[in-house]
Formats: structure tokens, C-alpha cells, sequence
């Protein structure tokens, strides 16, 4: 009879384990593969909504860095990289700067018929399109700008922020990543 006896529990003790680890198995399998909570959206999804801290004044455009490539001593790996960031930014904000343009014209539209007869609210509605794209545009050319001076050095970034200093004139700098002097 204790043969009788030992054979169960042996059964027990060779299935109580595996059963154990079959069950462990399966919740490591489900933590793995439940759903994992969104986490902070992508950057141009942050430039677009209102995370970006504006600064006082608009950022340059990437062409400001090239134009002065001898000044900060950039290196051809640096001019490649900042040539391709300049491709992406233009790419990007295309779209954004064409809405924009539209958007501007739009107003400048409503501007001339309503003549002095538009209430504040009224132009305030209708300049509402241009000052959100603007402030896309804005955030996602200060996104860029700081893409750029990552790909410098410390000291040349201290060099760049020197020149900026010196005479940086936001207003002639253009939407599109173009020439800004």
C-alpha cells in the first residue's frame, strides 16, 4: 500500500511545479504584451500643440548656421548634417507656411471689404487662423533650431549664440527656412 501512496504524491510533486511555472509563464506573457500607455507624443505633435515655450524672439533658420559655417568652423560631417536637417524642416513646413499664406490672405481678404466696419470680434475671429499657423510655424522652426545647435559643439555653440547676439534681425528672416541676414 505505500507504493499505492507514493505514486500520487510523486505525480503531485512532478505536476505541482511545472504548473507553478506554466502559470508564472503565462502572466509574464500578458504583461508583455498588454497595451502600453501613449507617451509624450512625437515632437511635432508638441511643437503643434501648446508644450513648446515660446521665447521672446523667433528662432533663426538653419541657413543662418551654414551661412556662417567658416565663422563656427563646421566640419563636413556637420554641414552634411545640418544640410539634411535643413531638407526635413523645409519638407515640414512647406505645408505650414502655405496654410499660412493662405490663411493671411484670407484675412487681408475680409480686411479690405469690411472698411471700418468690423468689430474687433469679428477681426479677431477671422485672424484667429493666421496667428495659430503662425505659432506652428514659429515652434516648429525653434524644434529645428535646436536639432541644429545639437549637432555643434560646446564651443561653437557659444560662438553661434555670440553672433546671435550681435545682430540677429528676426523680422527678415524667412518662413521657409531660407536666407535669414
Amino acid at each position: 500500500m505505500k507504493q499505492a501512496d507514493v505514486k500520487p504524491r510523486r505525480r503531485w510533486i512532478v505536476i505541482g511545479p511545472g504548473l507553478v511555472l506554466a502559470v508564472i509563464l503565462a502572466i509574464q506573457v500578458m504583461i508583455a504584451n498588454r497595451p502600453k500607455p501613449a507617451g509624450r507624443p512625437i515632437i511635432e505633435r508638441q511643437v503643434i500643440g501648446s508644450e513648446v515655450i515660446q521665447t521672446a524672439t523667433p528662432a533663426p533658420a538653419i541657413s543662418y548656421i551654414l551661412e556662417r559655417k567658416q565663422q563656427l568652423a563646421l566640419g563636413d560631417r556637420q554641414v552634411k548634417a545640418l544640410n539634411a536637417l535643413q531638407v526635413d524642416w523645409q519638407s515640414k513646413s512647406k505645408p505650414l507656411s502655405a496654410e499660412l499664406n493662405k490663411a493671411a490672405g484670407e484675412f487681408n481678404a475680409f480686411m479690405k471689404t469690411a472698411e471700418n466696419k468690423a468689430t474687433m470680434k469679428d477681426i479677431q475671429s477671422h485672424s484667429g487662423p493666421v496667428s495659430e499657423l503662425s505659432r506652428q510655424v514659429s515652434s516648429l522652426r525653434r524644434v529645428y533650431w535646436e536639432k541644429a545647435r545639437q549637432i555643434l559643439s560646446a564651443p561653437q555653440q557659444q560662438t553661434l549664440d555670440k553672433e546671435l547676439s550681435r545682430g540677429y534681425h528676426p523680422k527678415s528672416a524667412q518662413l521657409t527656412g531660407g536666407t535669414s541676414r
